[in-house]
């Protein structure tokens, strides 16, 4: 796989490790954003200096309550995104594929089955069952 981000033109998106890596760091300073913004509110208390609210003691105990909660759903967060991101795999360009035997020549030039190449590069699974028409002519006689 090319290692830029790149469009497969049918709407697909091409998901690189530098993008996953981008993606991740987003997140992160997301929640570090949010936890940021939650301690200068306790300090500065943004309600009576915007509104002019009555002004509020620092309650730290609560602060720090509420940074290990989001601290918490960012790092659940943060892991089921990394997860899906690692699942996230898109073919892109043309499959080179033997007319004959139909193998799959991989990115190191090696030929290999279709069905070793499905099931390495995607979540698929194989069953093996035989179509109508090549039981007519394997077995027909016999049919």
């Amino acid at each position: 796989m090319n290692s830029k981000n790149t469009s497969a033109g049918d709407g697909r998106i091409n998901l690189t490790n530098s993008n996953n890596r981008q993606i991740l760091v987003i997140q992160t300073l997301g929640f570090m954003g949010i936890i940021l913004f939650l301690w200068l509110d306790e300090l500065l208390d943004f309600p009576n200096l915007l509104f002019g609210f009555q002004k509020t003691p620092f309650n730290w105990p609560e602060c720090i309550t509420e940074t290990l909660l989001i601290a918490f759903f960012g790092y659940i967060t943060l892991r089921k995104t990394k997860s899906s991101l690692e699942r996230i795999r898109t073919l892109e360009g043309l499959l080179p594929i033997c007319a004959s035997c139909k193998k799959i020549r991989n990115e190191q030039e090696n030929w290999i089955s279709l069905e070793h190449f499905i099931t390495k590069n995607s979540e698929a699974s194989f069953t093996h069952s035989i179509c109508p028409e090549c039981s007519e002519r394997l077995y027909g006689e016999f049919l």
